[in-house]
C-alpha cells in the first residue's frame, strides 16, 4: 500500500500525471490547465479543497471524490477507462464536456451533474456502473442540441441512484445504444420544467426503463415537462405503496407506461 503525498498548498500545473497516491485534504485549490490522467500506479482522493482541471482520466488508478464544498470541475471531457475507477461518496463533480464510463464507477452520495453527452460500456462485472441512492446524476441541457445517454450494459448490473434531467432552456435527452434493445435502470427519476425525453423503440433499437422498487422512489414529470415513450417505461411500487403512490405526473407521458405494484 502506497504512502499517500498530501498536498501542503495551492497547485496550478499546464498538465499533470498521478503515478502515486495524491491526497487533497486541505483546503488549497488544485488548478490543472490542461489535462489530468491519473495513471495504473496511481490515485487521486479528494476530501478537501476545490480542484479544477482541463480534462480528466482514468487509465487505471482510481479518482476518489469524498467531499469538498468547493467542488471537483472539469472544464473538458472526462474519460474512465476499461480498468480505471471513479469512486463519489460526496461532493459534486461538474463535468462541462463529454462523460465516458467504461470501468467501475461506484456512486453512493453526492451529486454527478454534466452538461455534455454520456456513455457507459459494462459488462456488469468489473465495467460496471453502481449507483445508488441517495447519490443523484444530473444531466443539463438547453437548445443548442440534444443531449445523447448512450447505454451499453447488460440489462442487470448497471443502475443510477437518483436521475435528473435539467435544462437551463427548452431542450431534449434521448436515449441511444449500440445494440438492439438496452434497459436503463434507476431508483428515481425527474423530469424537470422545458425537459423532452425521448426514450425510443419501434423500427430502431427498443429501451426499457426501469424505475422504483424502492420506499417512495419512483418517477416525476414536473409541470411543462415531456416523456416521449417509444419503448417501455415500469415504474415498480413497494410494499405498502403501490406503483402510483412513487409517480407524479404533472407533465406530459405521451405512450405507455407499465405500472407494477407489489
Amino acid at each position: 500500500r502506497q504512502v499517500p503525498h498530501v498536498l501542503s498548498g495551492p497547485v496550478v500545473a499546464d498538465s499533470l500525471v498521478v503515478e502515486c497516491a495524491l491526497h487533497l485534504d486541505r483546503p488549497f485549490p488544485l488548478a490543472v490547465n490542461s489535462s489530468m490522467r491519473v495513471a495504473q500506479t496511481g490515485s487521486f482522493r479528494q476530501s478537501d479543497g476545490g480542484v479544477s482541471v482541463g480534462t480528466l482520466a482514468s487509465n487505471a488508478g482510481p479518482i476518489e471524490v469524498v467531499g469538498s464544498s468547493a467542488g471537483f470541475s472539469v472544464l473538458g471531457d472526462l474519460a474512465v477507462g476499461t480498468t480505471g475507477r471513479l469512486v463519489q461518496s460526496d461532493g459534486v463533480i461538474q463535468v462541462l464536456g463529454d462523460a465516458a464510463f467504461s470501468g467501475i464507477q461506484t456512486m453512493t452520495s453526492g451529486t454527478l451533474i454534466l452538461h455534455s453527452n454520456f456513455s457507459l460500456v459494462a459488462n456488469g462485472d468489473n465495467q460496471v456502473m453502481a449507483g445508488s441512492l441517495p447519490h443523484v446524476t444530473q444531466f443539463i441541457g438547453d437548445a443548442r442540441a440534444v443531449r445523447e445517454l448512450r447505454w451499453n450494459s447488460p440489462p442487470s448490473g448497471s443502475t443510477f441512484g437518483q436521475l435528473q434531467f435539467s435544462a437551463t432552456e427548452p431542450g431534449g435527452f434521448v436515449f441511444a445504444t449500440d445494440s438492439a434493445a438496452a434497459t436503463v435502470t434507476a431508483m428515481h427519476a425527474v423530469v424537470a420544467p422545458q425537459v423532452l425525453l425521448t426514450v425510443p423503440g419501434g423500427q430502431g433499437p427498443r429501451f426499457t426503463f426501469l424505475l422504483g422498487g424502492l420506499q417512495g422512489n419512483g418517477l416525476e414529470i414536473l409541470d411543462q415537462a415531456r416523456i416521449d415513450n417509444q419503448g417501455s417505461i415500469v415504474v415498480s411500487g413497494t410494499q405498502g405503496l403501490s406503483c402510483f403512490d412513487v409517480l407524479q405526473v404533472l407533465g406530459l407521458i405521451l405512450g405507455p407506461f407499465e405500472c407494477r405494484s407489489p
